[in-house]
């Protein structure tokens, strides 16, 4: 059933855009260094690529995307794959007026930046907006990663004063375009006007809880205001809903409730809203990062296990509820669980007698894995000056068997320090895995003196990030 709704789905996009007379296409596509020879010609439906035609490249690399079928004004996309069995990988592009014949050559490792446009100005135009404008989101997330993890006034007037930069930008784009589809993208994805939580003469409680309304009106505006349809045929559009989906928040609790209102506002587009609500509870699933997995156990909970999200397949439905069912008992505020351990001389010792009284980061990782191999001894440094205050590192290999001997030769091939305790979980035991929701590595906790959970990160662990948990964990 599902599969037939797609296929549908496709359909309706694929010959939708047909019905309207105004551009006929005829475009030289050229992709530097890949090694497949078709590309495409399509359109985007939220961060998906779906293709309407193709053309094989010439010798000289070439490829001619061209179709007598009129098209509507809008938003489509020029396609390539990375590999035989890769994802598309497309490039977004606006058509408006009448035939379009032009060329674009790219690179496929920055297809916006590296991008030549021949014979159109408004295409030229808009790949240029969509690679500045992303590359000042980039700056803005690193800005607001700062700003979430301090919370500090010096951070959040760095990055609203920045964030004012951006809109400035955006709205110079719209006075030079005015009238074209390039301004109409750029209304749909304007960043909220920070001139009233810029203010410094007001509390940063107060500026802060005005950026968040600010956003999420602004936010709920872009949905309310319709041509969904056309909204989700551009993947900036996407990219300006993550800001307040995603990063806006430090409090599960708070995203629950925005996540639950944007949902409520995309429920009158019936693809929309189910494309989102997939992307969204699939994204969440995978972020411990503010206790973003919280939102997905909502989700999951409210809407996927009551059987509201029924489009969703069996397999991944399968794969999010594993997820739900390992993650309580993990979460913020969690009491750490008890589960047996052994030392390198094999002694078995219980977590529990461990954590007892101590400020205590649990890292669990596996000599396998090649982010464990990096992380490891990063946390030596960073770890240090907090051992010398108190902190207890507890690192839990989960090599068994025959690969067991592997976490010692690691750990002293790498000459880690002798003050942190050195544990695996044991032979037969999957207790430990089960515990932990251990699915990945590595997957760091941390655990106050009340063995509560305080903080918790799967993945890497940016040196500056667990830097300032832990300052803020182990007062002076």
């Amino acid at each position: 059933m599902i599969w037939r709704k797609f296929y549908f789905l496709c359909l309706v996009w694929i010959t939708g855009p047909f019905h309207k007379m105004a551009s006929q296409v005829d475009i030289q596509f050229k992709v530097q260094g890949i090694p497949t020879d078709t590309l495409w010609f399509g359109q985007t439906w939220g961060k998906r690529a779906i293709p309407f035609f193709h053309a094989v490249r010439g010798a000289d690399g070439w490829a001619r995307l061209k179709s007598d079928t009129v098209l509507s004004n809008g938003l489509y996309a020029l396609m390539f794959k990375r590999g035989k069995f890769a994802r598309y990988t497309f490039l977004s592009v606006i058509l408006e007026g009448g035939r379009h014949s032009f060329s674009i050559e790219t690179f496929p490792d920055q297809p916006y930046s590296k991008a030549l446009v021949q014979n159109a100005p408004l295409v030229a135009a808009y790949i240029q907006y969509y690679d500045g404008l992303n590359s000042r989101l980039r700056m803005r997330d690193s800005l607001n990663e700062m700003w979430r993890l301090k919370e500090e006034s010096g951070d959040f007037d760095a990055l609203v004063r920045y964030e004012k930069t951006i809109r400035e930008y955006q709205l110079d784009i719209q006075r030079q375009h005015r009238g074209s589809w390039l301004d109409t993208v750029v209304s749909w994805t304007l960043l909220p006007d920070p001139s009233a939580f810029l203010k410094n003469e007001m509390a940063l409680t107060e500026r802060k809880l005005l950026r968040e309304k600010e956003y999420i009106q602004s936010t709920l505006n872009m949905v309310k205001e319709g041509n969904i349809s056309q909204k989700m045929r551009c993947p900036l559009w996407i990219d300006r809903l993550d800001l307040a989906v995603f990063k806006l928040y430090n409090n599960p609790e708070d995203s629950k409730r925005f996540a639950d209102t944007l949902l409520r506002a995309l429920s009158r587009n019936e693809e929309a809203y189910q494309y989102y609500f997939t992307y969204m509870v699939n994204s969440f699933s995978g972020m411990s990062r503010y206790s973003l997995d919280e939102v997905f156990l909502h989700l999951f909970n409210n809407y996927v296990k009551p059987g509201k999200a029924p489009w969703i397949e069996e397999d991944n439905r399968n794969k999010l509820e594993t997820n739900a069912l390992g993650l309580p008992g993990t979460l913020l505020g969690d009491k750490a669980r008890n589960a047996p351990v052994e030392n390198r001389e094999g002694k078995k010792l219980f977590l529990d007698s461990l954590l007892r009284n101590k400020i205590s980061l649990l890292v669990f990782w596996d000599p396998e894995c090649g982010h464990c191999q990096k992380e490891l001894p990063e946390l030596k440094s960073v770890c240090a000056p907090f051992v010398e205050r108190g902190l207890q590192v507890l690192t839990v290999c989960m090599a068994k068997g025959p690969r067991a001997s592997d976490c010692w030769s690691f750990t002293d091939s790498r000459q880690l320090p002798a003050q942190w305790q050195y544990l695996r979980e044991p032979d037969g035991s999957a207790a430990l895995s089960k515990a932990y929701n251990l699915r990945s590595f590595p997957r760091l906790y941390l655990v106050d003196r009340n063995k509560k959970i305080v903080y918790r990160r799967s993945g890497e662990v940016p040196a500056y990030e667990l830097e300032i948990v832990l300052k803020k964990i182990i007062k002076n």
